[in-house]
């Protein structure tokens, strides 16, 4: 009806009070040298507002969002970083699998980007929610792959 939070008001608590009461034992029970630290994602998909009396504890910082040219920077260089990495010993991939590298980063940041923008999670589909941990799974299952198992580009698009 207000808006609180129970789990949040404890937490407020803790902070105002330096401790709770314990309704077991009937006693106020003190915390001591702790710190707290928290982090959040925006409201939305089941996630409610914090409110003011809480985040007043707290120095905030905004992280925005990587736009899709900064992902693929930072995906590329890791693909083909491996895809290279192997130029020096006595197995390498093939010119051609390396050059694929800015094709697959491009189809998985195109194809994760259509699903933020379609399957928004909603209080019944709470699973519907999508960040970079995705992405980079994908690229930590394309960097399992070794220069013996990969002959063409066909390979790596199946894996990919």
């Amino acid at each position: 009806e207000f808006g609180s939070q129970p789990v949040i008001e404890l937490l407020r608590q803790l902070l105002d009070y330096s401790g709770f009461f314990d309704l077991t034992t009937l006693k106020w029970t003190k915390v001591i040298d702790s710190n707290l630290v928290a982090a959040s994602a925006p409201p939305g998909g089941g996630r409610k507002v914090l409110t003011p009396r809480f985040t007043s504890h707290f120095h905030m910082l905004n992280l925005p969002k990587p736009t899709q040219e900064i992902m693929k920077d930072i995906f590329e260089a890791i693909v083909e970083g491996f895809f290279k990495s192997f130029d020096g010993g006595a197995h390498k991939f093939p010119i051609e699998v390396v050059s694929m590298a800015p094709y697959l980063v491009g189809w998985t940041i195109d194809v994760y980007h259509k699903i933020q923008t379609e399957l928004l999670p909603t209080p019944a589909k709470t699973h519907y929610s999508f960040n970079l941990r995705d992405v980079s799974k994908v690229f930590q299952g394309i960097l399992l792959i070794h220069p013996k198992k990969v002959n063409e580009e066909e390979q790596v698009i199946k894996l990919w």
